[in-house]
């Protein structure tokens, strides 16, 4: 068994690292972050405002929400229904999946302190996409809406993420080497 830990201390360092904060992430985001601050509606209003933007620039007139309070994270094509984005759908937990894994994983902190931005900024402006796929969607073919929000965009998300996590690994693996 310790043959097995020595062999494998890597990674059960990272698995043991990213856990833990994992689990610190979520109940500093459940019981403080989500309930105290205005971050999540700050990064919803962020796809609300990028979804319309993107809408004019496609021709597509985005519909008004005249009730602020409670259309306030709803977006949508002029006379349909639109989207609701909860904050389940805002990135968050995708931006925090995706830097504790660069921030456990071995790497120059040099490297870290721009990577995790930029991977944030990418992932954030995927998800923007997302939600306008997600809009027209809903406005142009609603029966499509389910599986394009449950399966398609999830798995091109998660796709997306993992890829920004190979790349890390890449990089990582050229500098160790060299």
């Amino acid at each position: 068994m310790k043959a097995w830990f020595q062999a494998n201390a890597p990674v059960v360092r990272f698995l043991v690292l990213a856990g833990f904060m994992y689990g610190g992430w979520h109940l500093v985001y459940t019981h403080y972050l989500r309930p105290e601050t205005q971050m999540d509606e700050w990064v919803i209003q962020q796809l609300v405002d990028g979804t319309e933007r993107g809408l004019a620039m496609l021709g597509l007139p985005a519909q008004s929400y005249s009730q602020p309070e409670s259309h306030a994270n709803r977006v949508g094509l002029q006379g349909k229904a639109g989207v609701k984005i909860g904050e389940p759908c805002d990135g968050m937990d995708v931006f925090a999946l995706f830097a504790l894994f660069i921030v456990a994983f071995p790497g120059s902190w040099k490297h870290k302190l721009w990577f995790i931005p930029a991977g944030v900024v990418f992932l954030h402006g995927a998800n923007l996409l997302r939600v306008l796929a997600l809009t027209i969607v809903q406005g142009k073919a609603p029966e499509w809406l389910d599986f394009s929000h449950d399966y398609a965009f999830k798995v091109l998300m998660y796709a997306l993420v993992f890829g920004l996590w190979y790349t890390w690994t890449a990089l990582t693996s050229k500098s160790v080497a060299t």
